[in-house]
């Protein structure tokens, strides 16, 4: 038998073909502003108001503007920079077949009154919107920033790897370990015990009459490190239930535990 939440989800699917068919004059979604700002992620994690993204984020900014268009609905706006953008969009929108009432708005005061709908939201645009005179019922207060904010964090994709994991474990196993360093400390132990594991594996090797060299990557971005080290091996590394096996003969292998802790 059909369960409650199927049916409900297979009417909520039908929607707007019922819409369309009996009420051709009516919408069912409200029109919106639509604004591509790429570089929501960098102002999100500065988390300032005052935030200038830099110069090769605001190119792509003003060279994707149009990008909206291919997503957005008849009686939408799309917020562009310029007047030289609105001239190339009247030369070459006549190639692509776009909903033909779409607006294209090259000023925040001439927003309608309707939600805004972002690349995403972050402080600095925020900000940009409420100078300009727009209306808070369509802009996000301070919790829900906070929110967006930690939602897009690293700590965030560090839980929700371990969720993935865990739950594709049976039909899609895969390898590795997901953590995150909050400490100078943290990241001084983590990167001694990478190190230390991968200069005894490379010592096997280099016993073995093989050549031996470490890969490392260590990146400061946004106030996150980023660490990777890549060393060769004498045998196949042994994966059982996604945790890499330490070879007793060879010691506890107590440095790769802490990393995985």
């Amino acid at each position: 038998m059909q369960s409650r939440v199927s049916k409900f989800l297979n009417f909520f699917l039908s929607l707007p073909h019922l819409c369309e068919k009996y009420f051709p004059k009516i919408q069912l979604f409200m029109a919106r502003t639509y604004i591509f700002n790429p570089d929501n992620d960098l102002a999100l994690a500065n988390g300032n108001a005052n935030y200038l993204s830099p110069r090769s984020a605001r190119r792509m900014a003003l060279d994707l503007a149009l990008l909206p268009v291919w997503y957005a609905n008849e009686g939408d706006s799309v917020l562009i920079p310029n007047s030289e953008t609105l001239y190339y969009w009247s030369r070459t929108s006549s190639n692509y077949s776009f909903p033909s009432e779409i607006k294209l708005i090259t000023n925040i005061e001439s927003i309608p009154s309707q939600p805004l709908s972002p690349w995403g939201w972050n402080p600095a645009l925020v900000k940009q919107m409420k100078v300009r005179g727009l209306s808070d019922k369509y802009l996000p207060n301070i919790t829900k920033m906070e929110y967006l904010r930690r939602l897009s964090s690293r700590e965030t994709a560090v839980e929700v790897l371990r969720e993935v994991m865990l739950n594709l474990a049976d039909k899609h196993p895969l390898v590795g370990e997901s953590s995150l360093c909050l400490t100078e400390e943290e990241i001084v132990i983590l990167l001694g015990n990478l190190l230390d594991n991968a200069i005894a594996e490379c010592e096997r090797v280099v016993k073995a009459g093989r050549d031996a060299v470490i890969q490392f990557k260590f990146i400061y971005e946004d106030g996150k490190v980023i660490l990777s080290i890549k060393n060769p091996v004498l045998a196949k590394v042994q994966i059982v239930d996604n945790k890499v096996q330490v070879n007793a003969r060879n010691g506890p292998g107590i440095g790769l535990k802490n990393v995985e802790i």
